[in-house]
Parts: structure tokens; C-alpha cells; sequence
């Protein structure tokens, strides 16, 4: 059998087996192949089985976030803040800071498409300060967006252009890790740069 088929199978049948631990990979990783081919109603459908076989741990604590992603891209923003919520106490417990910071990241990005600007800047500011002096690249690039499209939401041109070329900048080097943050610092870049023009 190939993966394709091979993958489904076993999830199922572990599951209906009480081989939690095997369903739940199988599951977790159904969902990744998911998310990587964009099929996000399909990841989050398979987030939620994994989560169904998982009781703690770090690959609950992926499915949840995997699982807030995945609905935030849907429009299920209440839900995905839910999600987030359980997959940031998880990362805290676990003294994980970078993954928090992470996570508040996508909290934000949820808040901000809910018109909470307000907020979502809060938890930009939250992550920025926990991993000042220690954020990997790829994270770094993340906050730059984050600020810039704070910035953006407040009209504050000249900063909003600054973080989110930076943020385009240290993305675009990073590739097809970092493809989505480069691509949405360049789209509010763009954006920003249009109104001024029109200002």
C-alpha cells in the first residue's frame, strides 16, 4: 500500500483498537501532509482525531496548536483561540518559552483578523518581550510582522513600513519556512505604501 492509503488504515484501526499512541501519530502526521498540501479543512479534521487519541504531551500540545491554525485559516477564530489557549499553558509548563512566544504570535494574528487590534498588539509586545536576546530567525522575522502590522492597523506609516520591510527582508533569506511571513509583510507592505501615496 502507499502512504496515502497506508496512513488513513492505520489511524483508524488503531484507534478502534485502543492503540491510542499509534492512532494519534498517525493522525498527527495525516494532518501535516494536510497542512502542507494547503487542505486546511482536512488538517484540522485530522488535528481533531489526534486529539481525540491524546491525553498530554508534546504531540497533543502540537495538535492543538496545528489544530488553531488550521481553524483561524477557516474563520473560526473563537475556536482557534481556544485552542491556542491550551497549546500556550502546555508550552509554559513545559518551560518552553520560545514556543510560547510563538504561539502568541498566532493568537495575535487570529485577534487581529477578529478587529482586535488592541489585543493581538498586546500579545505581539507579550512575545517580543519574552524572547528578547534569544529568538531564532524565523521568530524574529514573525514579531517584525507583527509590530509592522500593529503599526499598519493604527496608521502609523513610517514605523509600519520600517518593521514590515525588515520583516520581508529576514523572511524572504529564511525561504519556504518563513514563505508565508514574507509573503504578508510584502502584501501590507505594498498596502501601506499605496495609501500613503494616495494620502
Amino acid at each position: 500500500l502507499s502512504e496515502d492509503l497506508r496512513l488513513p488504515q492505520l489511524a483508524y484501526h488503531a484507534a478502534r483498537a485502543g492503540m491510542r499512541e499509534v492512532a494519534e501519530e498517525a493522525y498527527l502526521a495525516l494532518a501535516r501532509g494536510a497542512r502542507t498540501r494547503h487542505a486546511y479543512v482536512d488538517a484540522e479534521r485530522f488535528y481533531t482525531l489526534a486529539l481525540e487519541q491524546s491525553e498530554s504531551g508534546e504531540r497533543r500540545r502540537e495538535a492543538c496548536r496545528g489544530r488553531g491554525l488550521m481553524r483561524y485559516r477557516v474563520g473560526r477564530y473563537h475556536d482557534a483561540l481556544v485552542d491556542f489557549a491550551e497549546a500556550r499553558v502546555a508550552a509554559s509548563e513545559a518551560g518552553d518559552v520560545l514556543e510560547v512566544a510563538a504561539i502568541l504570535l498566532d493568537e495575535a494574528t487570529a485577534l487581529d483578523w477578529m478587529a482586535e487590534h488592541v489585543v493581538s498588539k498586546a500579545k505581539v509586545i507579550e512575545a517580543k518581550t519574552i524572547s528578547e536576546g534569544r529568538a531564532t530567525p524565523g521568530l524574529h522575522a514573525r514579531i517584525l510582522l507583527g509590530i509592522g502590522r500593529s503599526h499598519f492597523r493604527f496608521s502609523c506609516t513610517e514605523d509600519a513600513l520600517v518593521a514590515l520591510k525588515s520583516a520581508a527582508s529576514e523572511a524572504g533569506a529564511l525561504g519556504e519556512d518563513e514563505y508565508e511571513t514574507h509573503v504578508i509583510a510584502l502584501l501590507l507592505q505594498g498596502a501601506k505604501q499605496q495609501r500613503a501615496a494616495r494620502a
